[in-house]
């Protein structure tokens, strides 16, 4: 009070120092008191502070621990969101007018529920078109099966007629030898025929040809009565062609003696020519059923390839013109079915509508948020912790939460999430938690794993005196004053940090050394 007057009255004196009048030694005297009186000021509000600070420091009041206590109590805080297991966030997938809304918040809804629609006036008139030309397809393809079935008629008659055509070239071959070949043989089915006409040096090769009909003719009549529409057709019709041709070439060179000028193994000019005109026609025959072996290896091809073509435009082949025109209609119904779809607003989970954003009328943009379901009674907490935190964390490991609750270790992301650094960690907590979906709340993890401290010295951060000259932690010396002991710090876990030199487990020292000094007289709790 005393300093308080001194100062006002010089304050009031100073008012001179700025009078035109007041000379300058009295200014000068004036200044000097001012400096004097602040001076005094600034002393004595320091010795109150410091007597102050003592008695404070005397009056401190602390905790101490071993470190083996402190280690086993070694815990960190984090904050996280509570939130559902099971929870959907709806949006609105196309823009329209919303035309019905079937729900509010608070209701209990299935999975599949509709919420809400939007207009879909559009999207109803293409699904129905798409749903005409699915149809229209389906039918398209019920009508080529029956191509299918036509053109593999088509190879049965083509079938049929190679087997006739193949049976009757060996007909007409084996008569022409028998009934007309063999007239100018003498001895036609043995080892040496005997050719009956003056071959002109030929005979030999007439004889040698009569010996291979013997057996030719044999081996075809076996294949003829065995032959079937599932024999090879083309190579048994390939077969009898080069047989009429080789008989072609023997009725040839008959015709060629028969016109031979003289006398000819004593036939007349009129026999000669009679048979030169005979065999004429057996070759004019013979050609006949050489084309007809070709006219049926060529339906055998024809109706093959029309069955192959009807295939390829039927349906159930392995490549079927049908069944992609279907497909394609299909995929055009599906995604009309899609587009239609996306303009009702349903709920994927079954839940409780915990917001609602949609009101009839308004207009909906794609991707304006419709709704928020959730299973409010199965809840988790979602929170993050850093990388060393995270290694002493197990699935399993209990949680302490906020206002008494308790959880479980859940699950632990295998690495760090990008947008925050962090190791992602959820805890699941029980149904009768009292926890609201939501909400925000503090996790309390224990660091105390098999893992973790069995050799590490581990204390609160609070415990630690960190200043310009080094490192400390405080102990109590026998007349109850702070020790400074200077420590070695290593890594974080948490709100602990591990000491690696300075103390033992057994060292007790105080839990709390902010604010503290060394040497400061302290009281224990």
């Amino acid at each position: 009070m005393k300093f308080t007057k001194t100062l006002l009255a010089v304050l009031k004196d100073f008012q001179i120092f700025f009078n035109p009048k007041t000379s300058f030694g009295r200014r000068r005297a004036l200044i000097a008191l001012f400096v004097v009186v602040i001076a005094g000021v600034a002393v004595s509000i320091l010795s109150k502070d410091q007597t102050a600070s003592e008695e404070d420091a005397a009056a401190t009041e602390v905790s101490v621990l071993s470190v083996s206590e402190l280690g086993a109590k070694a815990t960190f805080d984090t904050v996280g969101k509570v939130e559902a297991v099971s929870e959907a966030n709806l949006q609105a997938e196309t823009g329209g007018r919303i035309t019905s809304v079937n729900v509010k918040v608070g209701d209990t809804v299935a999975a599949g529920s509709v919420l809400a629609t939007v207009d879909g006036s559009a999207q109803r008139a293409a699904l129905l078109q798409a749903q005409g030309a699915y149809e229209a397809a389906l039918a398209a393809s019920a009508q080529s099966t029956v191509g299918v079935s036509e053109a593999g008629t088509g190879v049965a008659a083509a079938q049929n007629a190679a087997v006739n055509s193949y049976r009757s070239s060996f007909n007409t071959v084996n008569a022409v030898v028998y009934n007309d070949v063999d007239d100018f043989y003498g001895n036609p089915n043995g080892p040496v025929p005997g050719l009956r006409i003056d071959s002109m040096g030929q005979t030999a090769w007439f004889n040698t040809e009569r010996v291979a009909y013997q057996s030719l003719l044999t081996q075809w009549q076996g294949r003829s009565n065995t032959i079937s529409a599932n024999s090879d057709l083309e190579s048994e019709l390939q077969y009898a062609k080069a047989n009429v041709e080789r008989t072609i070439t023997l009725v040839d060179r008959f015709i060629t003696l028969f016109n031979q000028e003289g006398t000819v193994g004593g036939y007349s000019d009129a026999e000669l020519q009679a048979h030169s005109a005979n065999f004429t026609a057996l070759r004019s025959s013979l050609i006949a059923t050489r084309g007809s072996l070709d006219g049926a290896l060529s339906g055998l091809s024809a109706a093959k390839d029309g069955v192959r073509r009807a295939e390829l435009a039927a349906s159930g082949g392995t490549v079927s013109a049908s069944d992609a025109q279907v497909k394609i209609a299909l995929g055009s119904l599906q995604s009309a079915q899609a587009n239609y779809q996306k303009t009702i607003v349903r709920s994927p989970i079954q839940g409780v509508v915990n917001a609602f954003y949609l009101k009839t009328g308004d207009y909906a943009s794609p991707g304006q948020s419709a709704a928020i379901v959730a299973n409010n009674n199965g809840l988790q907490i979602k929170t993050f912790v850093s990388e060393i935190d995270s290694a002493n964390l197990n699935v399993g490991d209990a949680v302490s939460i906020e206002g008494g609750a308790s959880g479980v270790i859940t699950a632990k992301a295998a690495a760090l999430d990008p947008s925050n650094g962090k190791v992602a960690v959820v805890v699941g907590v029980n149904p009768d938690s009292g926890l609201t979906n939501g909400a925000t709340v503090k996790l309390t993890f224990s660091q105390l794993t098999a893992t973790t401290v069995t050799d590490r010295i581990l204390v609160p951060l609070a415990a630690l005196k960190i200043t310009g000259t080094g490192t400390f932690v405080f102990t109590i010396s026998a007349d109850n004053k702070l020790v400074a002991v200077p420590v070695k710090q290593g890594q974080l876990f948490g709100d602990n940090i591990e000491i690696l030199e300075g103390v033992s487990k057994e060292t007790r020292i105080v839990t709390d050394a902010r604010g503290l000094k060394e040497g400061q007289e302290v009281t224990l709790k």
